[in-house]
């Protein structure tokens, strides 16, 4: 990894599980919690102390508030707020391991673009209209980050920096679409095996590049270690959707040796990049925190979420609190779309009405939220049914066995 300084991890809903088959409709309430909290984590990170780390003249989110405001009281609580994305790609690699289960590759494929392309969409509009009224660029630059946001092409500049995530999640649905369509889904116990030694093993070599740089291997080792392409193919992303496969895989078959040694192995691959992702924050630099804080951070949340699939198979759980968990699993997602730009914006409006610093930055948290639960509640199912139609008009690849019953059941996962 290179000295420099890195102010953010990233420029961030409910599922069915239980043992061996899951049981419809039944939400695991400790991923959904987590999913909401992981965004939130990350809107507190960008809102309270991204927004004054961002370097002056830069086109995101300082640019989006327009005159940031510094919260060093709330340095503690926000700048390890980033975590939530690694956090997200824990929950994916857990659901997505799910979902694509007795699942054709149409019908995965189908799943995913019903999940992702409305909110992506629709927030990536607001992004552009937005980005129009605080700054003055023209249609033909922001057009085509507008262009490459809604497709996820791979590289940017998007209109949301906060894109790359999805840009890596698309790849890792790509391979698990790959491995049906292969039926090399039948190995997957193998080959999550294999990767999580994989990645373990990379960040070995960048551990030993680090300790031992005069060595021949140092210098490209460190060079991926901190490409943008790297994070791309997974390389140094793949460990965190690693650790949710394997906690996949040891809920739905039990615990073994291999899984354990599997489980331990992508724990300890993201517990190292997130260690060298957090020398590189201006809060480890400019600051003195620790980074040990998000990777403890991460640990404890992992460990929740595999105590929650433990409480998820004994069905103990009211109504009531599984209701309120899906509701916040199912707005997080468009929280996590909104409120980099769009949500920014609005936050940079409080603090440009004379509201205080810490008034506006509650306030514009609030506002993220109930965007978010009312795009969730009322706008984005309505957008998923009308592409569910459309996709049931569409070629032979997504339209076989498209019903309205099946929109409602992918929208589970």
């Amino acid at each position: 990894m290179t000295a420099r300084v890195r102010t953010a991890a990233g420029e961030a809903r409910s599922a069915d599980f239980g043992g061996g088959t899951a049981p419809t409709g039944r939400t695991i309430i400790g991923l959904d919690i987590a999913r909401f909290l992981a965004a939130l984590g990350v809107v507190v990170y960008h809102y309270a102390f991204f927004s004054w780390h961002e370097p002056a003249g830069a086109t995101g989110l300082r640019a989006a508030i327009g005159s940031p405001v510094a919260y060093p009281g709330l340095l503690p609580l926000s700048w390890w707020g980033w975590v939530g994305v690694e956090i997200f790609f824990v929950i994916s690699g857990l659901v997505i391991c799910l979902s694509a289960e007795n699942r054709s590759s149409a019908a995965f494929l189908r799943s995913r673009i019903l999940r992702i392309a409305p909110a992506l969409w629709f927030f990536a509009t607001i992004s552009l209209v937005v980005t129009f009224l605080y700054s003055s660029a023209t249609i033909e630059a922001v057009l085509p980050m507008y262009l490459r946001s809604i497709v996820l092409f791979p590289q940017g500049p998007w209109v949301d920096g906060v894109y790359w995530t999805l840009t890596v999640e698309v790849v890792f649905y790509g391979l698990i679409c790959l491995l049906i369509l292969s039926g090399w889904i039948t190995r997957l116990q193998a080959i999550v095996f294999s990767a999580s030694m994989l990645v373990f093993g990379f960040y070995i070599a960048v551990l030993v590049a680090r300790a031992r740089p005069e060595l021949g291997f140092a210098g490209p080792v460190l060079a991926a270690a901190d490409a943008y392409v790297s994070r791309l193919l997974l390389l140094t992303t793949g460990a965190y959707f690693l650790v949710g496969a394997n906690l996949y895989l040891l809920s739905r078959d039990g615990w073994s040796a291999s899984g354990a040694v599997a489980l331990a192995a992508s724990l300890g691959a993201g517990a190292v990049g997130l260690w060298l992702s957090a020398e590189n924050n201006a809060a480890v630099l400019l600051h003195a925190r620790s980074p040990a804080t998000p990777v403890l951070i991460w640990l404890v949340v992992v460990g929740g979420l595999g105590l929650s699939l433990v409480f998820h198979r004994s069905g103990q759980s009211s109504p009531g609190l599984r209701n309120l968990a899906r509701s916040a699993g199912l707005a997080s997602y468009p929280l996590y779309l909104f409120h980099n730009i769009g949500g920014a914006f609005l936050f940079g409006l409080l603090i440009a009405f004379g509201i205080g610093a810490y008034p506006a930055l509650l306030l514009a948290i609030a506002l993220c939220v109930a965007v978010s639960v009312g795009f969730a509640t009322w706008i984005e199912p309505a957008l998923r049914r009308e592409l569910g139609r459309r996709l049931a008009r569409s070629p032979n690849l997504l339209r076989a066995e498209f019903s309205t019953s099946a929109v409602k059941r992918w929208d589970r996962t």
